[in-house]
């Protein structure tokens, strides 16, 4: 998968584009086999009530697909391309016939992981 990103008037700091990198590691992990290219822009709006929003536009190109555009908005930037990708991730998937699941596991799985532990997490007292 190759990825392309682009923001004219939005300075791309190191922790953006690698936050940004994260979300493309994850989306090709799951999706690679499928998946051409994709384009990441970043752009400044002027949102609600004259504050100004960060809008990350994700363009995927599947193969024997029709091409996907998602979007997140947001006061900040990260938050804009957590949105996107994970509108993303969830677009492909139903394109695919592959739904994500959460974290990683399925619902089956959810019932036999361990409960956490540490302070603040003891397991309640319960009498039968």
């Amino acid at each position: 998968m190759q990825a392309v990103i682009s923001s004219p008037h939005i300075i791309i700091s190191r922790s953006l584009k690698t936050h940004i990198f994260d979300r493309l590691k994850r989306l090709d992990l799951r999706y690679g086999d499928h998946i051409s290219d994709v384009k990441v822009s970043l752009f400044d709006i002027e949102g609600s009530r004259g504050s100004v929003d960060t809008v990350c536009h994700f363009q995927a190109h599947l193969e024997r697909h029709p091409i996907i555009n998602t979007e997140g908005r947001s006061t900040d930037p990260y938050i804009a391309v957590l949105l996107a990708a994970h509108r993303m991730e969830r677009a492909v998937g139903s394109m695919l016939g592959m739904p994500a699941t959460r974290s990683g596991t399925s619902r089956s799985n959810a019932r036999t992981r361990k409960p956490i532990t540490g302070p603040g997490h003891e397991p309640e007292n319960r009498q039968p």
